[in-house]
């Protein structure tokens, strides 16, 4: 089972060689060729289109049945010989599709000429034909239940020959099948999960057009899947989710204490405001372009931009009951989960409704548009604010770390031993007038020589001795020389003429 659809292809011989007459197996190029291959290029030998050898009987009795032959002008017919003219001809009256289209004989130079169609091999043609009797055939078998001695026995699975098949609870599996084993190996847990986390039930989590999310992240590089996925279920590396680690959960661009990700998107920042307006207006433009109906993307775009700005009034009386519908289904499951991604399926409901064409494609383009025009934007300009100079979560981190410094100053006696006070001797303007790498390499150096007390402590109090009782602190090391050393013990320094 390594090719795909190998299991129909072992059927396929296996029903071969029951059949008391012998069919050779070739591939005949056709329409469904792809374009990239030669015209002049020998038919290849691999392939399951299935020629039978009985074909020219069948072809004359076609031949037969359309062109009758009139005793009285059987001179102005064609010679049997020329096969080409006569199955062609047969083809043709039989179906009209291959005729090619009558060309006028007046030219008018504003009128675009019809293009030229393909021309097609005899093979080709005939297997096509084969085609559209075969699905006939296949119809009529299913509407009648009876069956006809001239219709052959349908194949169902597991199919005599196929040896082995794929069967995933009442679904058997005959294509895709890595594709078939992820999804049923992780559709289960996404459902836990979700339902877990979001409080979601089971009718809310299959409400979601999970199709339009497939098809955009499988266009992705494996970085950019990995970014849309943790956007989607609040993973993102914001100050909600770092706080585990820096203790800090201040905003960086306002007072907010706790960053999570609907706070990104409605932080009240003066530039995410003004980003906001950008991201609507560049959503409704691209929206239009991406030709989804206009009476759907402006009400998207207008509940996006009640969402953004922390409004409340989503439904309005002018939109259209398909709308309306929709936007109930998606305050259902959670409205902030519209700008994730979460697109409920009555959205394509109502696109459907506007009778355009590939309604599937216009919710693909209204995915692609949340993540790209929405969720780009507010993250890029976070960022770029989170990182800068005056950055409220950075004043923040200082903050702490400057109330740590000054803590230790206050219980140096308690948690510092007294050959170690000097790194506590620090008064609240000296902690100001630090900047962030300073405070940090103050803390480190209070952390390392608060552990080694304590392990002293921790000795001593079983009677053991630590080796750091016989080092010596050297007093140069923080400019005490002036203050320890007599005047006869202070070093010689030579002056020189300014």
């Amino acid at each position: 089972m390594l090719l795909p659809d190998a299991d129909v292809i072992l059927a396929i011989h296996h029903l071969k060689s029951r059949l008391p007459f012998m069919v050779n197996c070739r591939h005949v190029y056709g329409h469904q060729d792809t374009r990239k291959k030669k015209a002049d290029k020998k038919e290849k030998t691999t392939g399951m289109v299935i020629e039978n050898p009985l074909e020219q009987q069948a072809t004359a009795e076609v031949k037969q049945a359309t062109i009758q032959p009139d005793s009285d002008n059987i001179e102005s017919l064609p010679d049997d010989n020329n096969n080409s003219f006569s199955d062609e001809s047969a083809i043709s009256e039989l179906f009209p599709c291959f005729a090619q289209p009558a060309v006028s004989a007046t030219h008018n130079p504003y009128i675009k000429p019809p293009k030229p169609q393909p021309q097609l091999t005899r093979q080709a043609k005939l297997n096509i034909v084969c085609d559209e009797i075969a699905e006939e055939t296949a119809l009529h078998a299913i509407d009648n239940n009876q069956h006809h001695p001239w219709v052959p026995p349908a194949l169902s699975p597991p199919y005599e020959g196929s040896r082995a098949m794929l069967k995933i609870g009442t679904t058997w599996i005959t294509s895709d099948y890595k594709q078939h084993i992820l999804r049923a190996r992780r559709t289960d847990p996404m459902r836990i999960y979700c339902e877990e986390q979001y409080g979601w039930s089971q009718e809310d989590f299959d409400s979601i057009y999970w199709k339009s999310v497939r098809q955009v992240r499988r266009k992705m590089t494996h970085h950019k899947s990995t970014q849309v996925c943790k956007y989607m279920h609040g993973w993102l590396p914001n100050n909600h989710m770092r706080q585990w680690i820096t203790g800090i959960s201040q905003c960086p661009n306002c007072t907010c204490r706790d960053e999570t990700l609907d706070h990104m998107l409605r932080c009240p920042n003066h530039q995410m405001k003004a980003k906001r307006k950008e991201m609507i207006a560049a959503f409704r433009k691209k929206g239009l372009a991406a030709k989804i109906p206009r009476r759907i993307i402006l009400p998207f775009c207008e509940v996006l931009e009640t969402y953004l700005h922390s409004r409340n009034n989503y439904i309005s009386p002018t939109y259209i009951p398909s709308i309306k519908k929709a936007i109930r289904q998606q305050l259902t499951i959670g409205i902030k989960f519209l700008a994730r991604g979460f697109i409920v399926t009555d959205w394509f409901e109502a696109i459907k409704a506007t009778g355009v064409e590939h309604p599937d494609r216009k919710m693909v383009a209204l995915q692609r548009l949340i993540w790209s025009d929405i969720f780009e934007p507010a993250w890029k300009t976070r960022n770029e604010l989170a990182h800068a100079k005056l950055s409220k979560s950075q004043a923040a981190a200082d903050e702490a770390l400057g109330e740590r410094i000054y803590w230790y100053t206050q219980h140096k006696h308690d948690v510092l031993p007294i050959h170690n006070h000097f790194l506590a001797r620090h008064d609240w303007h000296s902690i100001q007038a630090m900047n962030s790498r300073q405070r940090r390499a103050w803390i480190n150096h209070l952390d390392v020589a608060r552990e080694a007390y304590a392990n002293e402590r921790k000795h001593r109090a079983s009677n053991q001795s630590v080796i750091t009782r016989f080092l010596v602190r050297e007093p140069t090391i923080v400019g005490e020389i002036a203050s320890t050393a007599t005047r006869d013990e202070r070093p010689l320094t030579k002056s020189t003429p300014s």
